[in-house]
């Protein structure tokens, strides 16, 4: 509970994804030199190349990549990103726990991705308040229950 409770939300919205076939994933750097963008978020998988990133960028990536190599694209997505301690790192059952609990409030999440404390939910831009809400509520709560002074309120982009 104190690793929900020391956690913090944001929301981004104007974002969307990518999956390609990568062979060689070095190949698709150049594809991003240069690229500036609110959010960037590269995963790869043993076949595939996740690319997460603003609307904007996404359109000019898919101009630039063979069509051939594109597995799946997402648009009209957004991030609600959770910030947590280090602690979520050797926690059981968090995530588990939210996103069952974002399963349960009938909410479907396109990525989960993790880098270190960060852990980023994409979902449809639709359910993007929704999922913010029950994260942000969860936090608040946890909070509450363990009597923590407030933390600072979340921001949302």
């Amino acid at each position: 509970m104190k690793v929900i409770a020391d956690s913090a939300t944001t929301l981004v919205d104007d974002v969307g994804l990518v999956t390609v076939r990568a062979s060689d994933p070095l190949a698709f750097a150049s594809l991003l030199s240069g690229v500036r963008a609110r959010l960037l978020q590269i995963t790869q998988g043993v076949n595939t190349l996740t690319i997460v990133t603003d609307s904007e960028v996404l359109e000019g990536l898919l101009r630039k990549v063979n069509p051939r190599t594109v597995e799946a694209v997402y648009k009209e997505q957004a991030a609600v990103i959770l910030v947590s301690p280090r602690e979520i790192i050797t926690t059981p059952g968090v995530m588990a726990y939210l996103t069952t609990l974002l399963a349960l409030n009938g909410i479907n999440i396109t990525q989960v991705i993790s880098t270190h404390t960060d852990t980023l939910f994409i979902l449809g831009r639709n359910e993007a308040i929704e999922a913010y809400s029950l994260l942000r509520s969860v936090i608040d709560e946890a909070r509450r229950t363990i009597h923590l002074p407030g933390k600072p309120s979340s921001t949302a982009s």
